[in-house]
């Protein structure tokens, strides 16, 4: 598959963590994409206000809607996770044979995934929806399970949402094993399946020290095995 030419090496830029930017770093990682990996620690405490120097390289980075994760390709600088992933599959080869057709499929996969994070987030960082998260985490996590075939989300054809899928299945796991019982059990093939991948294999061994969550998080701001 094609890979960034180093004269024109992207630039991936996020947290020291690997909440939204872990999908896009594999994805590179199988791609073979030499990319530049900017990671911007937390720095401080709750008292400080959580201090980081992206706060000050924000606004200099001439982002239109200065975020994080952000990417920078050449004149190309787009923010928003799903965008950048988007386009990272899309410039570096993952995408080459999809019809728009399947391309606007691709797209409704990672969007779906979001649905699977962002409540995830809610909880890991303010206790928001404990009671219920189990049960609500394991239904939505069966919507994908169930168009699972030959492999990957759109059959044969790996897409930027796997990615995301995998380490979204992967997080969830270590937090309750219980989501992926009966006939969510599928999953945790199709996440080793993805982790087992040429690069995405070596990048996780070789970065094992990356937490999922950032220093605030009430769950997940340390390393788990």
């Amino acid at each position: 598959m094609a890979a960034a030419a180093p004269e024109n090496k992207p630039v991936l830029g996020y947290w020291a963590i690997r909440g939204l930017a872990h999908p896009i770093r594999f994805l590179f990682a199988h791609l073979g994409v030499d990319f530049e990996d900017v990671q911007y620690e937390c720095t401080g405490s709750a008292e400080e206000g959580w201090g980081s120097p992206w706060y000050g390289v924000k606004g200099t980075l001439g982002l239109e809607l200065a975020n994080l994760p952000y990417i920078v390709h050449g004149d190309v600088k787009v923010t928003q996770s799903v965008a950048v992933l988007t386009y990272a599959a899309e410039e570096f080869g993952l995408h080459n044979d999809f019809t728009n057709g399947d391309k606007a499929r691709a797209l409704m996969f990672a969007e779906q995934v979001m649905d699977i994070r962002n409540p995830a987030v809610g909880l890991f960082y303010a206790g928001a929806g404990e009671a219920s998260f189990a049960a609500d985490a394991t239904g939505r996590f069966a919507k994908l399970a169930a168009v699972l075939k030959d492999g990957w989300l759109m059959g044969d054809k790996l897409c930027a949402a796997d990615f995301h899928l995998a380490e979204m299945v992967d997080l969830h796991q270590k937090f309750d094993a219980s989501i992926f019982a009966g006939d969510n059990e599928c999953l945790l093939a199709y996440r080793d399946q993805l982790f087992g991948l040429d690069g995405v294999k070596e990048y996780i061994a070789n970065n094992a020290e990356i937490p999922y969550n950032n220093r605030m998080a009430r769950w997940g701001a340390e390393v788990i095995a």
